[in-house]
């Protein structure tokens, strides 16, 4: 299947950008035309790459930039590339990092034909994904690699912070599949919505307990004061909640100005041709 439309053009042409970012002396066409791609091709989000061309651009990538850690890091470029599209458009509406990596399975063929993705959730904060390639699919270490960093990267759509992905089992290394356990940090609302779940119910529980055995007074003040610290919490939880919803909402306005621009550079291909 190495001659079969596998990879979609957003994979490449996040490469791209990662390429122009880091390395804007290197002559991009160039290594395109060394893969048998066109730049015209890798814009047109509609577009799939065969492996072969896949594998003959990153060879001359990194040929070109001496960078052995180059597909992780295209990987984990895609957080802040265009290159995605209307892909992270969708990954974004799931406005849930759990949500977004348990759905894995229906998001990754936006990218990729190669492989089956399954996802199964750990904790709160941790999934385990396995990708299995496809019968007669020869995919390579640096496709690995690459999906690596995109799952890392996955965790900064919403947070600041990377995820961490530890690899246990590959499919390069004699394994049946690739196997990936995904952790990222909680957001400081869970964390503020924890604290001020258990001052409400530390507060209940030594109100009652307390009730028998202090003056009426005293007590009520105990229960004041236990009051306002719960509300102080609920407060702070609501603010630090409203902040990271402002900046969800923003993240996704970019991800609308990027797929408007990627519709309008279709309309003046279909215009040209």
């Amino acid at each position: 299947m190495n001659n079969h439309p596998l990879y979609n053009s957003r994979i490449i042409r996040t490469y791209v950008e990662y390429l122009r970012k880091h390395y804007p002396d290197l002559a991009i066409d160039s290594i395109l035309a060394q893969a048998g791609m066109t730049a015209s091709e890798v814009q047109d989000g509609a577009h799939w790459f065969t492996q072969t061309q896949v594998d003959r651009f990153y060879k001359s990538a990194l040929s070109e930039t001496g960078n052995p850690n180059i597909a992780r890091e295209a990987g984990r470029f895609s957080a802040s590339a265009e290159g995605l599209g209307a892909a992270k458009q969708y990954t974004l509406g799931l406005l849930n990092l759990t949500s977004i990596y348990l759905l894995m399975g229906k998001l990754y063929p936006l990218l990729s034909r190669g492989a089956d993705v399954q996802a199964k959730r750990l904790k709160s904060n941790k999934v385990e994904i396995i990708v299995t390639p496809k019968p007669g699919v020869d995919e390579k270490p640096h496709q690995c690699d690459n999906r690596i960093g995109f799952f890392e990267a996955i965790a900064e759509f919403l947070n600041k912070e990377p995820a961490k992905v530890e690899h246990p089992s590959c499919f390069h290394k004699g394994d049946s599949c690739c196997q990936y356990i995904i952790t990222w940090e909680r957001s400081p609302a869970h964390r503020w919505k924890q604290v001020r779940n258990y001052a409400f119910l530390i507060g209940m529980m030594a109100s009652l307990a307390l009730f028998f055995l202090l003056h009426l007074k005293t007590w009520g003040l105990f229960v004041l004061i236990a009051g306002l610290l719960t509300i102080s919490f609920a407060f702070c939880c609501q603010y630090i909640e409203k902040k990271e919803l402002i900046h969800t909402l923003k993240t996704q306005g970019d991800a609308a100005k990027d797929l408007l621009e990627e519709t309008n550079i279709r309309y003046n291909h279909a215009i040209f041709i």
